[in-house]
């Protein structure tokens, strides 16, 4: 069953596979959490750049498709896939 429309569930899945070519139905939710993030980063910071330094809450979701793992950061209407996806059995 599908998540329902514009929940964090359902905003990471369209964004993993906009960005895969996935059709929807393609991928899986594998975990979902609140969590409050430290800053605007959403907990994934990119080197040279400054974000603001406020709690901000938000999810963050493990989703899989074609067998690689995508680690999903949503907060507000804004949503980021934080690192390159794992392959399977790949140690990070």
């Amino acid at each position: 069953m599908a998540p329902a429309a514009n929940t964090p569930a359902s905003k990471a899945i369209r964004l993993v596979a906009e960005q895969t070519g996935a059709a929807p139905e393609q991928v899986t939710l594998m975990s979902e959490a609140a969590v409050d993030f430290s800053d605007s980063s959403l907990g994934c910071p990119k080197p040279g750049m400054a974000y603001m330094q406020v709690v901000t809450p938000g999810h963050k979701l493990m989703l899989e498709y074609k067998g690689a793992t995508y680690d999903v950061r949503i907060a507000g209407g804004r949503g980021l896939i934080c690192d390159p996806p794992a392959e399977a059995g790949a140690i990070r």
